[in-house]
């Protein structure tokens, strides 16, 4: 009987002194959503007619969502535009387009992307249409 109520005060002692498990919640990733161009640079002269490659990178420490890429013209007139879906944190866009604006005219190339948060972030870059 000794033997049992010893037994039974160390089990116990043992199990109230046992450290809880604990779990560690996974934080995710903070956004760092960024939009670079790579080709032509900012402020390029493209010459009517030239076939130009867009370069563009889309990246985020979160999954992407969506883009869309569109050249307007100081007229309005959209001169280019892609749109897409992506699940990768980057993405590297290469895309041929042929300048048909007039001489003389400044371009706008607008990128906007988002991720899977929500959040979207918009860059403009500038580019002069010359003969």
């Amino acid at each position: 009987m000794k033997q049992l109520i010893l037994l039974l005060t160390s089990l116990t002692i043992f199990s109230a002194c046992r450290k809880e498990e604990t779990q560690q919640a996974s934080t995710p990733a903070k956004s760092d959503l960024s939009i670079a161009l790579i080709m032509p640079v900012h402020h390029s002269e493209i010459p009517v007619g030239c076939d130009t490659t867009l370069v563009i990178e889309i990246s985020d420490a979160l999954s992407l969502h969506e883009y869309t890429v569109e050249i307007l013209g100081t007229d309005n007139h959209q001169y280019f535009y892609k749109e897409g879906h992506s699940h990768f944190s980057t993405l590297k866009l290469e895309e041929e387009w042929i300048n048909t604006a007039p001489a003389g005219m400044e371009l706008t190339l607008k990128v906007q992307a988002s991720n899977h948060a929500g959040e979207v972030l918009k860059e403009s870059f500038n580019f002069y249409s010359i003969p």
